[in-house]
């Protein structure tokens, strides 16, 4: 690796038990995020989460009209904005910085909590929108 690289973490860890899906941390009993377990090998390259809650079968489908949103973490701020920059390059995603890289840990485990919402009640590829709770021409 070399140095002006970022690296984009998308892992999340999880087990699935019977038809369910578990976030299952990394680490020896600490709740440690994949990113941060990926930061700690690649350091000092930094390391930016994101797209874990984006259902691959979108991202492989180049004419999907996606209007989702992305949860982006990461220490280094400028590494942030630059994949920002190139998720928001993806028609209708929307990335939204949520903070340093200890927050990955949140974003990692929605993505069994999506999961388990399609298996229980019968979705099909769920995702995140954030919108706004009270309509902006109230």
């Amino acid at each position: 690796m070399r140095e002006g690289q970022i690296i984009v973490s998308t892992v999340v860890p999880m087990k699935r038990r019977n038809k369910l899906f578990y976030f299952s941390s990394l680490g020896t009993g600490e709740e440690k995020s994949a990113s941060e377990t990926v930061q700690e090998i690649v350091a000092p390259i930094p390391v930016v989460t994101g797209l874990q809650t984006i259902p691959a079968a979108y991202l492989n489908n180049i004419d999907a009209i996606l209007n989702l949103d992305v949860f982006v973490a990461g220490d280094d701020e400028i590494s942030v904005s630059v994949i920002s920059k190139l998720i928001r390059d993806i028609p209708n995603l929307r990335p939204l910085k949520v903070g340093p890289l200890n927050n990955s840990k949140f974003i990692e485990s929605l993505t069994s909590l999506l999961l388990n919402a399609a298996v229980l009640n019968g979705l099909h590829d769920p995702s995140i929108r954030i919108v706004p709770w009270i309509p902006r021409d109230l």
